[in-house]
Formats: C-alpha cells, structure tokens, sequence
C-alpha cells in the first residue's frame, strides 16, 4: 500500500492507492489478500483507490459471469466493496489477462475507487492498455490520479545511490535534521508519536508526516550518493525489440482467435506464437 499526495491548485488533498494481488492462499494459513484488506479500517473520508489483480469472477465487471453461481467468498468480498462505498472504476467486458492455449480470456484486473475519491475526481482516463504488456499475459490498467492539468514533481528524479549509502551517514543526518528545529520536533513526533497519544486530529497527522518527509529528504540530500550515468551507456530498446514484441503479440493473438472460432487449437500457430516469444526473449537478453 502507498499513499500518494496530489498537488491541487487551491488545496493539498491527501489519497490512499492501494494496489493489490489476491493469492489464492498463504503458505502459512488458508486467507485470502481481500481477507486482509477487509480487516483494514479505511477512513471513510479519504479518497481511496484500490486496484490489482483481484483474480475473482463476478457479473457487476464481466456479463458472461452466471449471478447465480457467483462464489460465497467472492461475493462477500462485493459486498464488503459496496459497504465502504466502493465502485468500479473499469469498463465492464474489457478483458484484462489473455489465456494460453484453452484458456479463455478473463477478467480480473479491476480498479475500485471510494465515494471520496469518485466526489473528487482522483481517477481519470482509466483504460486497459495491451500494448505496455511485455511478457506478462495481464493488461496493464493505466490511469491518472488527480488533476491530469496539474504537474506533479517528480521526487525521485535525482536517481539516488543507496547501494552506496552509508546507514551510519544517513541515520546520523536523519537525527540532525529531526532535531534542527525543537519547537517543531517537539509538537510533531514527542507530542504525537508516542504511546501515550491516542488521539490526533488528521491535522496534526498531516503536519507530522510533511515534517518527517522533509527531514528526510533533505538528509539523503546530504547523506546518499547520486548516480553519475556513464557516457558509454546506451538505450537498450530499440526498434528491432519494438517489431519483435508485435509479431509475438499478433502471433498469439492469431492463434487464440483461431480457438475460439473452431473450438480447438491450431499446432502450427501456437508453434509459430511460442517461437516468436522465445525470439523475443532472446534480443532482449543480448539488447542488455
């Protein structure tokens, strides 16, 4: 889970991503991931959007799902959807994970987003995008958080080393900048980080972690290394990967159209679809 802050032009409004992959089952008990989420108090205030591989089946995201024979547990895991005021974001009959041979093609990749969230307009230009899948058989769900008009910073830009870092430079320079100013120490980590507060207003949370992120922004500044890009590096994609990755795609997508017109599978096809994934694989290897 992540929290994600979007800039906005007259407030700063504060959302929670959650991306998720509901495994069908732990090694070390039965539960489900939507088991765990469901235990999760969400803040019915805070926009919230919740997305991943879900792996379920349910007729409100695909209309070939019969109602009556929807699982108890996946329609427990609707209803929990629909009782924190959840709704689907997804277009309903777009598939998001192509089957191999048999298989046919399913959808599972969802995106949910909170009455909040929807009020506010946190999601935009949600869409299943084929063409970002390499060698994944799921879709990759694109969309825009927040105000797609506003330009969000890039924090990450600077590209720090932390192979490199020194946890001794870092924890010491964190130490510093946490106690460079008392006042605000004191009212923002001893007076609402600790055992003894049981209660604080989302105000003070979010002074606190605006605090905490500076503070540790401004010590990697000074504690972690840069990465200095070598002259002599190259792009390794190119135009030969680009052709490749679009014969594999029309190679499979051919020989899964043939399945599901004549019932049964072409040999030569899925011969011709699996050697072009192996061709694949082998120019990205000697590309890097």
């Amino acid at each position: 889970m992540s929290n994600v802050k979007a800039p906005d032009t007259h407030q700063h409004i504060s959302s929670t991503c959650i991306t998720k992959q509901n495994q069908e089952r732990y090694k070390t008990n039965l539960s489900f991931t939507t088991d765990r989420l469901a235990s999760i108090n969400i803040h019915p205030g805070m926009p919230t959007v919740i997305t991943g591989d879900w792996n379920l089946h349910h007729n409100n995201w695909n209309s070939l799902i019969d109602k009556e024979s929807t699982p108890t547990r996946t329609q427990e895991v609707v209803d929990w959807l629909e009782g924190q005021g959840f709704s689907l974001c997804s277009e309903r009959d777009v598939h998001t994970r192509s089957g191999a041979g048999t298989q046919c093609d399913t959808i599972i990749d969802l995106t949910f987003a909170n009455e909040p969230a929807i009020g506010q307009g946190v999601v935009h230009n949600h869409s299943v995008n084929p063409d970002l899948t390499l060698l994944s058989d799921h879709n990759a769900l694109t969309f825009t958080l927040g105000d797609p008009r506003e330009s969000v910073v890039n924090i990450a830009k600077a590209k720090y080393n932390w192979k490199d870092a020194i946890e001794e430079d870092f924890t010491k320079a964190l130490n510093q900048e946490l106690h460079a100013d008392a006042v605000l120490y004191d009212t923002s980590i001893q007076q609402i980080l600790n055992k003894q507060c049981t209660h604080a207003t989302p105000e003070e949370l979010d002074t606190t972690v605006r605090f905490i992120n500076t503070c540790m922004e401004q010590a990697v500044e000074k504690a972690v290394p840069t990465h200095q890009m070598c002259s002599q590096l190259k792009p390794w994609w190119n135009n030969t990967l680009t052709t490749a990755f679009k014969e594999m795609r029309m190679a499979r997508d051919m020989a899964r159209a043939y399945y599901q017109h004549f019932n049964h599978e072409s040999e030569i096809m899925t011969w011709e679809a699996k050697q072009l994934h192996k061709r694949a694989l082998n120019l990205v290897k000697i590309a890097k």
